[in-house]
């Protein structure tokens, strides 16, 4: 089974193996395939417990919006003034 490319992360490689395994009949898996799924769901556990955050990937092309580009208006929030009598 090949391993994730540097480009791809383990979670979407997982995906795509699996979406691959969806094609077929789960009678006809092959005890790799399980290996694959069980291997890196161990590995995101050891993760876990280690206090390791995984990273996300950024999407090439990737769209960071705001809310002034978005048109609305960032008010701040005013503060009541006291008068004294």
């Amino acid at each position: 089974m090949t391993q994730p490319n540097e480009e791809q992360s383990d979670l979407d490689f997982l995906m795509t193996h699996l979406a691959n395994l969806d094609d077929k009949d789960p009678g006809l898996w092959i005890a790799a395939d399980i290996d694959v799924v069980i291997e890196i769901q161990r590995r995101h556990r050891a993760n876990k417990e280690a206090g390791i955050k995984t990273k996300k990937p950024k999407a090439a092309g990737s769209i960071t919006l705001t809310l002034s580009d978005l048109g609305f208006k960032t008010a701040k929030a005013e503060v009541p003034k006291l008068r004294r009598l």
